[in-house]
């Protein structure tokens, strides 16, 4: 629900998302709201079909098509994995070390959103291990080589689990 909208309405041409393309252009507001759910993750689609209803952009009787509610991350997974698709397919400027390190961190993230899994990871990292030589790397390119308080150190050990 942002209340400010950043172009206006007779600039609006395409959305892109992971899901298709929508061709804006010339659309009244229902037609651009159809365009929008038809590439929208299907996760979303009711909250977003129902607000659209209230706001009147839509009919009180649409049903989406089934089709829509295909949209889904689990769907898109095995493409991920035939590793057809580059990360950042116009290229960037992170060597490969900086690409594991953004791996490791995205999994740190991810394990600390948990409250059980952060106290787990922070209990395994408690016991120590063998560091390779890459992984120095790692924690100098991130300033944690000489930690120089509990965080740091913590936050150290538990990056050398997940590396």
């Amino acid at each position: 629900q942002y209340g400010h909208v950043t172009i206006p309405r007779h600039l609006r041409d395409i959305v892109i998302t992971e899901y298709g393309i929508a061709d804006l252009r010339g659309q009244c507001d229902e037609e651009i709201v159809k365009r929008l759910l038809a590439i929208s993750d299907a996760r979303f689609q009711s909250e977003l079909i129902a607000s659209a209803k209230a706001a009147g952009k839509l009919a009180a009787d649409f049903v989406p098509p089934p089709h829509w509610r295909r949209n889904l991350p689990a769907r898109l997974a095995p493409l991920s994995a035939l590793s057809a698709f580059n990360r950042y397919p116009f290229g960037s400027d992170f060597d490969a070390l900086e690409l594991r390190i953004i791996d490791a961190l995205t999994r740190l993230q991810q394990a600390l959103s948990s409250p059980l899994s952060a106290v787990l990871l922070a209990l395994s990292a408690l016991w120590p291990r063998r560091l390779s030589a890459e992984f120095q790397s790692c924690l100098i390119r991130l300033e944690l080589n000489q930690p120089k308080t509990l965080g740091e150190w913590l936050a150290a050990r538990m990056l050398a689990r997940l590396f």
